[in-house]
């Protein structure tokens, strides 16, 4: 791969130079860029004045309509030039590659057994078009040039996407608790990118069993999207879930996370007045089950061993009406043992669900 910079500027080959120059009128700021080794140079300086296109055009690799930072590598097939030359006895001697971009044209010739040229310190936010053609040499030494490539274009970019909101559709909240009901969920997005295109939304689940990521393209990638996006949990019901999404741009820029920490519960269960998870649960590994009494008269939960002694007594979670927590402890804050234990919640009717600790 060849490199230069925009900033340097090579005051050699002069009558090269007025004889290319005549080729863009519009273009009032032409820079010749890079270094030049000496066998390339005494190649140009080899040149005639004038030579009539009659090779064919080479191609580039089309360029992406956004390239992150001020810094971009352009690419073309070199190998199909290579070949197509020796087939028919000629020499390819270099490869002359442009970028212009409003009164701006960079020229550099670049040796033939390159297929790329770096550009550095490119302006930001606007279309930069690039061309490239080739010369050579046949068994005669005669001095041949190709047409000119189609162009392809990119704008440097160097601004992230913006996330705005990210809002789960159905999403039930109670104190640091949130939930859904069922399995898929349904989320709008809200992101734009003012000065690129939003390329995906990439959701990442991870739980106890689950550490998965989606990306969800966005078609075509826009600078302004809001769309609801239906995601299913990959982790099993009643398990907390951490979920994160951000979007990606063109240029390949993120953006900072949305996290949100819930759980399922699967459509049937969300029917039943009390349920109890996780069960099993393990306090030595700080955890903690949640009982949910779909009832707003009960006012408190205990918690019996198997021989129907007391343990504890629940009170409701802050700011819930149906959420009780159960850290594992008892009445006088030790760890109970191994075993079952039954919940009982007392308010219009008696309820009761079984959970089992394990240490």
């Amino acid at each position: 791969m060849t490199t230069f910079s925009s900033r340097a500027f090579f005051t050699g080959l002069v009558l090269w130079t007025l004889l290319i120059s005549q080729e863009m009128p519009g273009q009032t700021n032409r820079k010749q860029v890079g270094v030049i080794s000496q066998e390339l140079m005494d190649i140009l300086m080899e040149l005639p004045a004038y030579i009539d296109p009659t090779l064919p055009a080479p191609r580039l690799v089309i360029e992406p309509p956004f390239t992150l930072g001020t810094d971009n590598t352009v690419y073309w097939y070199g190998d199909s030039v290579r070949t197509w030359l020796g087939d028919r006895g000629m020499r390819l001697l270099f490869f002359e590659i442009e970028a212009s971009y409003d009164d701006t044209l960079l020229w550099a010739p670049i040796p033939a057994n390159a297929d790329s040229a770096f550009f550095t310190d490119m302006p930001m936010g606007i279309r930069i078009y690039y061309r490239l053609r080739y010369f050579a040499r046949d068994s005669l030494d005669q001095y041949l040039m190709s047409y000119w490539s189609e162009e392809t274009w990119s704008i440097q970019d160097n601004n992230p996407p913006i996330l705005y909101s990210v809002d789960i559709l159905n999403l039930q909240e109670s104190g640091d608790i949130a939930w859904v009901v069922g399995q898929t969920i349904h989320m709008r997005v809200q992101a734009s990118d003012p000065r690129g295109q939003v390329m995906e939304i990439v959701i990442q689940e991870n739980s106890a069993t689950v550490d998965d990521t989606l990306y969800h393209p966005v078609e075509p990638p826009s600078d302004t999207v809001n769309t609801v996006i239906p995601y299913t949990f990959r982790s099993p019901a009643h398990v907390p879930i951490m979920l994160s999404v951000w979007v990606v741009d063109v240029s390949g820029q993120d953006i900072g996370k949305y996290t949100q920490t819930l759980f399922w519960w699967p459509d049937e269960e969300a029917r039943e007045q009390m349920v109890c998870f996780p069960n099993p649960f393990n306090p030595e590994a700080d955890e903690v089950v949640t009982i949910r009494v779909d009832d707003p008269g009960v006012q408190e939960a205990k918690i019996f061993d198997p021989f129907g002694n007391l343990v504890q007594v629940l009170q409701k979670t802050a700011d819930s009406n149906i959420f009780f927590e159960w850290d594992g402890r008892n009445g006088r804050g030790d760890r109970v043992s191994t075993g079952g234990y039954i919940c009982v919640a007392v308010g219009n009717t008696r309820r009761y669900c079984k959970i089992a600790v394990i240490r």
